[in-house]
């Protein structure tokens, strides 16, 4: 009995000793710190501490002490305070912000209390043995850790979908040092690293922004990005940020050419969409990320592209049958784990275009010639842009006097003349890059138009005779009319004799 209320009061002593020390506090308090200038560092409390930053909430007042212990002068600077020009200080006028001057031996007491606006990281210095430009200063200098630390995950967002491959996370920090150096090591105000977790189980830790999670089983899964202190302790208020991602196994679809298509004998274009995997510009032949890459064109073992776009330019090819394998890989190339690739078989021809026209049409009527392409792509979208194989225009012409005169450039296949003169025109149609530009070998086709002259105005010989030829046949039935009315009443009656 008697030892279970000596356990029992043990753990009421713990309680009241430590609770407190884990909960968040509820109010603003005093921070007293004691900042010391020795060998030229800065140090909390005493002269070989290797902690130089202040830590403090909003609303809470800082008690500053700055004594220099060196045996020369140093300066306490910093940038982002108001000046102290309070009886006794030693601020230096020339500075608009907090900046005083320390002989040795001497101290500066300041008291500040930390506003909404306040709320970051912000350095400190001391003027001469520092260097650098603030607030990236080196040397003698030290941090105000303001506010309460944020972790922010920036990429992937929240319900994006991943790969099942793993995907990189990058967060953003604020009030609080990421420090590769001290993992492991004793705590240092603000400093520390972060802590991943997939569906609450530990993954991995980063002194970094970035970070690498691997394999994932499909379907939905609870990403966790959480801040560490130095020696992997919580801070006593967790800081974290959660999402949700989707993962799904890398997929891909192949745009454009489909298969059975025809493509140009002078190259052209093959276009993809991804799925649950990222194609990685910047690490392009570099070290490989969890479900990032670019991908491969190959004509058998040929190599004929890789490119980490969703566009690929292929170059001239034999005119026949060509089957691409198009995959997925990774930034240094290696293929995936699982091969992720589409086979597409097309037909390759040389450009050609082919014209047609009415023989001939009559002045003051309009002309519309119409073409065929074959072995090129008319690409209205990159009209008169920067040239890609095997794509383009048409430039129209009409040929006056042995020479071209050009009357219109169009993506289209018809062009409308208005207004022809009488007589033989000849027009032309060539293929041009986008740009203009003519294409190394001329693909055209040309056909001849006569433009006549309408018959006179008057009636027609042929519409005369047959005219008079219908009125004679009128007048003869008229006629043959006639004699039966007279044959039916007996014919003229004779007059009788007179004696």
């Amino acid at each position: 009995m008697v030892r279970s209320s000596v356990i029992l009061a043990g753990a009421l002593l713990l309680t009241v000793l430590f609770v407190p020390l884990m909960a968040p506090r509820a109010s603003a308090a005093d921070v007293p710190v004691l900042l010391l200038q020795r060998n030229f560092l800065f140090h909390i409390d005493v002269n070989n501490n290797a902690n130089r930053n202040i830590a403090a909430a909003v609303g809470d007042t800082i008690r500053l002490q700055v004594k220099n212990n060196d045996a020369v002068t140093h300066t306490f600077t910093a940038p982002h305070f108001p000046q102290d020009t309070s009886p006794g200080t030693t601020q230096n006028l020339t500075e608009n912000f907090l900046s005083v001057n320390l002989t040795a031996g001497s101290s500066f007491f300041w008291n500040y209390t930390v506003t909404t606006g306040d709320q970051g990281m912000w350095q400190f210095y001391c003027k001469p043995h520092s260097s650098g430009t603030y607030p990236f200063r080196s040397g003698m200098i030290g941090f105000f850790y303001l506010g309460a630390p944020t972790v922010q995950i920036t990429s992937p967002a929240t319900g994006a979908t991943v790969s099942t491959l793993g995907f990189r996370l990058t967060v953003q920090v604020q009030t609080f040092t990421l420090d590769a150096e001290n993992v492991g090591l004793p705590n240092i105000t603000g400093h520390g690293h972060i802590h991943f977790f997939v569906d609450g189980t530990y993954v991995g830790l980063s002194p970094s922004p970035v970070f690498d999670f691997g394999a994932l089983s499909t379907g939905s899964h609870a990403i966790r990005a959480e801040l560490f202190t130095n020696n992997h302790w919580a801070l006593p208020t967790p800081v974290f940020q959660q999402i949700n991602v989707i993962a799904g196994p890398p997929e891909l679809t192949v745009l454009e050419p489909l298969g059975a298509a025809t493509v140009s004998s002078l190259g052209f274009r093959v276009r993809i969409a991804v799925r649950n995997f990222t194609l990685d510009e910047l690490g392009y032949g570099g070290p490989n990320v969890p479900g990032q890459g670019h991908w491969h064109v190959n004509d058998g073992p040929v190599l004929l592209a890789a490119v980490a776009t969703e566009s690929a330019p292929i170059g001239a090819q034999a005119v026949g049958s060509l089957t691409l394998n198009v995959s997925l890989h990774n930034n240094d190339h290696s293929p995936l784990a699982t091969p992720v690739y589409r086979l597409i078989t097309v037909q390759v021809a040389n450009p050609s275009i082919a014209l047609s026209a009415p023989p001939s049409i009559e002045t003051g009527k309009d002309l519309t010639i119409t073409w065929t392409v074959g072995g090129f792509v008319l690409d209205n979208a990159a009209f008169g842009g920067a040239p890609e194989v095997g794509r383009g225009h048409v430039h129209v012409f009409e040929i006056v006097g042995g020479q071209e005169v050009l009357k219109g450039q169009t993506a289209g296949t018809s062009w409308t003349f208005t207004g022809l003169s009488a007589g033989a025109h000849t027009f032309k149609v060539e293929l041009y890059n986008n740009d203009h530009s003519e294409l190394a070998t001329e693909y055209s086709s040309t056909v001849n138009v006569t433009v006549s002259a309408p018959p006179e105005a008057g009636i027609s010989t042929p519409i005369f005779y047959g005219s008079l030829i219908v009125l004679i046949i009128i007048v003869v039935a008229l006629a043959a009319m006639l004699m039966r009315m007279r044959m039916r009443s007996g014919g003229p009656k004779t007059p009788p004799e007179q004696p």
